[in-house]
């Protein structure tokens, strides 16, 4: 199930935690890159990468779902929000909002890997306490951190195919109990 991925840091990933058909993955991409130009369209003229709500429709439904079912497997706790943001970027976007940012007011932010074109080009950095991991995840993985810890994702490299990544924070009623346990293996 979920693996530390780093002895210093809170971090833990599931490899190929969802799979999928080419269809299903290609509709579930279109739908977040159409969600992607609306809100680039309301926001600004730049193309910019953002985190945008996506409907929970098709694997865009059970994704979230499989995410819930494994984090009540780890951490039981009372579920207080189940949002779910995507985030797109690619060569094209190279203005990307590259920045530590953290998640202040959510328990766990869990990040699943819908479409990475090139592994060398998507990543994700942490940062805690002055030290810094950089993770290269796989498509299909999901990464589970405590929403207070900073991260940022690369900037898109040269590739021009889209990094499509679903953003899913969630809320517990019991943080500190939570975050003993990410201290430790899952």
């Amino acid at each position: 199930m979920f693996k530390k991925i780093d002895s210093d840091f809170p971090v833990h990933s599931f490899k190929n935690f969802f799979s999928m058909t080419d269809d299903q993955r290609n509709k579930a991409v279109m739908t977040c890159l159409r969600h992607h130009y609306k809100h680039i369209k309301r926001l600004s003229k730049l193309s910019i990468g953002y985190n945008y709500v996506v409907p929970k429709a098709g694997v865009l439904e059970e994704i979230p779902k499989k995410v819930n079912e494994a984090l009540d497997t780890v951490f039981g706790g009372k579920l207080t929000n189940d949002s779910i943001y995507a985030y797109s970027s690619n060569s094209k976007t190279s203005f990307d909002l590259w920045h530590d940012h953290a998640h202040v007011h959510t328990t766990v932010t869990t990040v699943y890997y819908l479409q990475l074109p090139n592994h060398n080009e998507s990543g994700i950095q942490f940062e805690m306490n002055d030290n810094i991991l950089d993770y290269k995840p796989e498509q299909d993985e999901l990464v589970i951190f405590p929403g207070w810890l900073n991260h940022r994702p690369y900037k898109s490299g040269v590739s021009e195919e889209w990094r499509v990544s679903l953003n899913m924070d969630r809320i517990y009623d019991m943080p500190d109990r939570i975050f003993t346990k990410m201290r430790k293996e899952l």
